[in-house]
């Protein structure tokens, strides 16, 4: 049995600016996450193994602004809220292979998103063309949940050093 951890930081950030006469302006935006995962892999005889884990990403999505440049500008200002997400999975898979040239795997993983507050839910008039906010709720805790199972299965066959063909099947959602 041997065990594998890891960590992953990305910190992300965008600015663009748009100079054109009427509408010049300022788009900013950044993505920030944490992974952390741990993989367990058990080797069995000829070649296979069986690999099971877990994982959690905490996303984070700082306002984006996109804000006008100079006072000619007809761009209205626009600030997002910051939005915080967490992303829980567990894994696992068997990897095999049969003779020399047939390798084979099939996984599967379960997973957990979630939207987490403060969050702010707008409610607006239905009926109006407008489409004019009547009331603001902001939300703690986990706002929405989703879940999924994601199977996935693979061949391969080697013709040689240099040539294989390989197909196969995945599902995923997020």
């Amino acid at each position: 049995l041997t065990s594998r951890f890891s960590a992953t930081v990305h910190d992300y950030r965008s600015s663009r600016r748009n100079f054109e006469k009427v509408t010049p302006s300022q788009l900013e935006h950044q993505i920030s996450y944490l992974k952390l995962k741990e993989v367990f892999t058990i080797d069995l005889e000829n070649n296979q193994n069986i690999k099971a884990g877990a994982s959690v990403i905490f996303n984070k999505v700082n306002p984006n602004s996109l804000l006008p440049l100079g006072d000619s500008s007809i761009i209205a200002p626009i600030i997002l809220e910051e939005e915080n997400g967490k992303e829980m999975s567990a894994f696992a898979s068997y990897n095999g292979k049969l003779g020399e040239n047939f390798e084979f795997s099939t996984g599967i993983r379960f997973v957990l998103y979630q939207l987490n507050g403060p969050y702010q839910e707008y409610q607006y008039e239905l009926d109006k063309p407008s489409g004019q906010i009547i009331d603001q709720v902001t939300k703690e805790g986990v706002v929405q949940s989703y879940q999924s199972i994601e199977p996935r299965a693979s061949l391969r066959y080697s013709f040689g050093d240099d040539f294989s063909l390989k197909m196969g099947y995945s599902r995923s959602a997020q």
